[in-house]
Parts: structure tokens; sequence; C-alpha cells
């Protein structure tokens, strides 16, 4: 299975989640996808992702460590432009390595802020492996 974007709608616009764009080709289709904001949630260990600051207008990097959460407060103004972008009609995609657990994560969080109901059923609905521990959970779901 090639690389894919899955996008769900929410707000007026749609935000989506994606494995580590590794080709040129992966690279292409996020370009053609037209994100207004790209963000990354790789370690640094997990691959170079500057290049995407050359490649997106609006590009964003907060490290989270695989299978874990962000640190206290690091992804909170990502996830408030990311509603900011929504709620205008554009459109976010986050990345991890996987495009599961750390950006399934992010995508739920946002869906939260935004009051999207049944988020995680329906974020799992379009990506089964959405948010991998109990922990990016409650740090997804916790309060607004």
């Amino acid at each position: 299975m090639g690389f894919e974007i899955y996008e769900i709608a929410v707000g007026g616009g749609i935000v989506a989640l994606c494995s580590m764009p590794m080709s040129e080709q992966d690279v292409a289709l996020v370009k053609a996808w037209q994100p207004d904001l790209f963000v990354s949630l790789t370690d640094l260990h997990e691959g170079a992702t500057a290049t995407f600051a050359v490649q997106f207008a609006r590009w964003a990097h907060v490290p989270v460590v695989d299978f874990g959460v962000p640190d206290d407060g690091a992804l909170d103004d990502v996830i408030a432009q990311s509603v900011a972008v929504i709620r205008g009609g554009g459109r976010v995609l986050f990345h991890c390595m996987g495009g599961c657990g750390r950006s399934g994560m992010a995508v739920l969080r946002v869906m939260h802020v935004m009051g999207a109901p049944d988020a995680l059923s329906v974020l799992r609905d379009v990506r089964p492996c959405a948010v991998e521990t109990d922990e990016q959970a409650a740090w997804a779901m916790r309060p607004v």
C-alpha cells in the first residue's frame, strides 16, 4: 500500500493525517493536496523534515516521541492555528512516521476543540490505527 492522505471534513474545512512523506512522489501528493498548514510531529531522529520548510508556505515542526504526547503546551499554538485555518475553510495536514498515533492524536485534538461529535469514532472510521495509546487519547480529549 502506498502513501495516502486520510481526511475529515470538520467546521467548514478539512483536517487530515498521513505518514511521513518519504519520496518525491509522496511530497508531490502532499503539494497536490494543497495544505494551508502542514505539521510534522516526528522526533528529530526519525528523519530530516526541515526540507519541508522550503517546500510548504506554512509548515510547523513540533517533535513528539513515538507513542508519546507533546511536552506541556508544545503543540497548543499549532492546534490553535489549525482550528483557525479550518474554521476559515482551509486544509490542515498532520504527519508522523506512520500516520497513526501522533498525527491521529493531533487530529483528534483539533476535532475535540472544534466540538466535533464522536470525534474518535469518526477519526477511526477514516484511519483505524489513529491514536495508539490511552495517554494520546487522554491528551487529545482533555478539557478545552
